[in-house]
């Protein structure tokens, strides 16, 4: 997903204007994270921010959902970042940050970012699903001008209706708003 993403606002900014659709299986992407957490976990790559936080532990039954053990509970798995006005500032980078609970130190899932896009993936039933966004959506639409790119997720569940579009507005050398600056200059 993340080279894919890449490519579509490098053929924008390139005036490539080709519609094209990209299919992925929300399964696998599901299970790909999952992988992850799993891998960050047991490497203990996860460090409390407080020293009154447990370290967090693998738990046994992200494994048997991983090896097809145990079904996906309801409402578990990808929620895609909340619809908003604000522009995304694409910016070409992944990163990974667990959520936990703050006391007990359970992970309770993750935040994955592809090139700005922001992917919640959840290892628990949220209380409010909506404030995590989009659930198991289905087709993310990229545009510009009279083009449009696909990315099409499939899922076992029939969710039809479950987009996101996004308007590509132009193209900058700028680093974002936010972005973290460094003490050093990057050549």
């Amino acid at each position: 997903m993340l080279r894919i993403i890449t490519k579509i606002n490098s053929e924008f900014a390139r005036g490539n204007y080709i519609s094209e659709i990209f299919v992925f299986s929300g399964i696998d992407l599901e299970k790909w994270m999952l992988k992850t957490v799993c891998n960050m976990v047991a490497s203990d790559q996860i460090i409390p921010l407080s020293e009154n936080i447990n370290k967090p532990v693998l738990d046994i039954k992200w494994l048997k959902i991983l090896y097809a053990q145990e079904p996906w509970p309801e409402g578990w798995g990808l929620y895609f970042m909340k619809e908003t006005d604000e522009p995304i500032y694409y910016n070409q980078d992944f990163s990974f940050q667990p959520f936990y609970h703050p006391i007990k130190g359970e992970i309770l899932g993750a935040k994955f970012k592809f090139n700005n896009f922001q992917f919640n993936f959840l290892l628990g039933k949220p209380d409010n699903p909506d404030e995590w966004g989009t659930f198991h959506p289905n087709t993310l639409i990229f545009k510009k001008n009279n083009i449009q790119k696909f990315i099409e997720i499939t899922w076992n569940e029939s969710n039809k209706n479950r987009y996101l579009e996004f308007n590509h507005v132009g193209t900058t050398d700028q680093l974002p708003p936010g972005y973290p600056s460094y003490p050093y200059k990057i050549e």
